[in-house]
């Protein structure tokens, strides 16, 4: 699978969370993110760079900017979204928050989450009702792609998909 096809694995859009469905992330075209990313000489510069240096953000085409010597795992690219209406560019991680019904533990809730195509990745002790998950495969772009299949579980609250984001400053 070249580049620019994995790439449009991801969804063009989703909403930020089930709770705030108004506000939609919405795939850039023109744009892709390298986990792990390291600087190689003569590389393009950054768009940005997210956690803490491991993110790299680029403005392109992935097919014809990356160096031949550089090392991608085709797998590993990611999409990048704008945040609408408010802005500003993100990163998915492939960990999604979950949050069952206050009376619901989510621990016991694993069968239906694989069901869906998801593992418990990190419970919250201080809210036994939601969880980190991941997608089973580990795989970033089926963790956005079954976004629907999470909010369709009985007594789930809200789904909200991990995104790296610039700080915003305050004034």
């Amino acid at each position: 699978m070249n580049r620019q096809a994995q790439i449009s694995r991801f969804p063009a859009q989703f909403s930020a969370s089930t709770e705030h469905q108004e506000l939609l992330y919405v795939r850039e075209e023109g744009y892709y993110a390298v986990p792990s990313w390291q600087p190689v000489r003569d590389e393009s510069l950054p768009v940005t760079v997210f956690a803490e240096g491991d993110i790299a953000v680029f403005k392109g085409d992935p097919e014809k900017d990356s160096e031949p010597t550089r090392d991608y795992k085709e797998e590993s690219l990611l999409a990048v979204y704008t945040l609408k209406p408010s802005g500003g560019i993100a990163v998915p991680t492939g960990s999604v928050f979950v949050r069952f019904a206050e009376n619901i533990d989510v621990s016991l809730q694993q069968a239906s989450l694989q069901r869906a195509g998801y593992l418990i990745e990190r419970t919250l002790s201080y809210a036994p009702n939601a969880a980190w998950v991941r997608a089973q495969s580990g795989d970033v772009a089926e963790a956005l792609n079954g976004l629907a299949a999470l909010a369709k579980l009985p007594q789930i609250e809200n789904v909200e998909p991990q995104m790296l984001s610039e700080r915003a400053s305050r004034s």
